[in-house]
């Protein structure tokens, strides 16, 4: 049952002389065709009071932008769009073709979100716009998510918060979030993580994020996946795709790798004007476990103002990049790192290379990017060009 009662304000196209004011019940714009609800919205402003709870078997669709929701206030609910049995859990629900409009600084409740889902299998967003004001994620994929595609949406957060994250808040073995994808988005945030992946207290794996555009200029990072971020999280965090992307700001990088993630691949990203690390590959913080097994190749890296890439952790390679114009080196490596066939130039050194573990320089070619090795035991070079 879909019981949510909307107020709603028409725009027509005349003009707002002919606006129509009244409530409906969102049961007026429901049909149910072959088992499944259509909720479809025409075109107007909808000022949403309280929170919209979908079933399993949910198509919640406008006519594009011009089909928009607003939180009003005050608004009656911890969240403004979420899904209904979070612990039996849902199937199959699909929004898309709208725009939101949120700015309010906090919502009550324990487990507050803007578009936040629980126990969900069968997930889809596209074609969204959101322009939000909050200290929240637009999309939050909390807990259990199983196959989720997120795509062709744009997201601005001016506040406090970012705009799409993964994370788990189940410790069970058996609620996994896992199998989803993000692609084709645009994404800004002022403050917090455009694109956030975190294993949090559960397991997520089997993530892609892939040809989004990322705006980080304010944010911490423009992308990040970790599995915790402090040592009271007991999260996991494995099998991340982060390929296509084109990546710009980030205060501590554009690209953040941490906290114990692991089978991690960063390729074919194009990656501008970081005011710290192109690409961050860290244990984020004391006494946080080591990354481990991360390819990162194929990726474009230039203005950064620190490193284009700080490599540390297990088996971590760095494979035919382009790094360019970057304040400090170009890669800083410290660990079980390999670092071959790189285009390295105008970096302070090309390469930095620290720790008593086996490092691996090999057929790279730098241009006024000197090697630095600060501790030669157990690092082999070989097969370099200096220009």
């Amino acid at each position: 049952m879909i019981a949510l009662v909307l107020s709603i304000l028409f725009m027509p196209s005349i003009g707002l002389a002919d606006t129509v004011r009244d409530k409906f019940d969102i049961k007026g714009f429901t049909k149910v065709v072959d088992g499944k609800y259509i909720i479809s919205l025409p075109a107007g402003l909808y000022q949403i009071s309280e929170t919209i709870v979908l079933p399993s078997n949910t198509i919640f669709e406008g006519t594009g932008p011009s089909t928009i929701l607003k939180v009003a206030s005050p608004f009656f609910g911890q969240r403004f769009i979420t899904n209904s049995n979070e612990r039996d859990g849902c199937e199959n629900i699909t929004l898309r073709s709208f725009k939101m409009v949120f700015d309010l600084p906090i919502l009550t409740g324990n487990l507050p979100g803007i578009m936040r889902f629980e126990n969900v299998r069968n997930l889809q967003l596209n074609n969204i716009t959101m322009i939000l004001d909050t200290k929240y994620y637009g999309i939050d994929l909390s807990a259990n998510i199983q196959s989720a595609i997120i795509e062709n949406n744009i997201i601005e957060n001016w506040g406090q918060g970012g705009t799409i994250m993964v994370r788990n808040r189940h410790r069970q073995t058996n609620k996994e979030s896992n199998n989803i994808i993000i692609r084709n988005n645009t994404l800004l945030s002022a403050y917090d993580e455009p694109l956030a992946v975190f294993g949090w207290m559960g397991s997520v794996r089997n993530i892609t994020l892939e040809g989004n555009n990322v705006k980080g200029e304010g944010a911490s990072f423009g992308i990040t996946a970790f599995a915790i971020d402090t040592l009271g999280h007991t999260g996991k965090l494995s099998d991340v795709v982060i390929s296509k992307n084109i990546i710009t700001g980030g205060k501590h990088g554009a690209i953040g790798i941490k906290g114990g993630a692991t089978n991690i691949s960063v390729s074919e990203n194009k990656i501008h004007h970081a005011a710290g690390d192109g690409i961050f590959i860290h244990t984020g913080g004391n006494g946080l476990p080591r990354v481990s097994d991360v390819l990162v190749i194929d990726n474009e890296i230039s203005d950064t103002g620190r490193h284009g890439i700080l490599a540390t952790g297990s088996e971590i390679r760095i494979e035919k990049n382009k790094i360019s114009n970057t304040n400090a080196s170009g890669v800083y490596m410290h660990g079980t790192v390999t670092v071959m066939d790189n285009q390295v130039k105008d970096a302070k050194p090309g390469i930095l290379a620290d720790g008593d573990q086996m490092k691996l320089i090999k057929r790279n070619r730098f241009r006024n990017a000197p090697i630095r090795i600060l501790n030669k035991k157990g690092t082999e070079i070989k097969g370099n060009i200096t220009e």
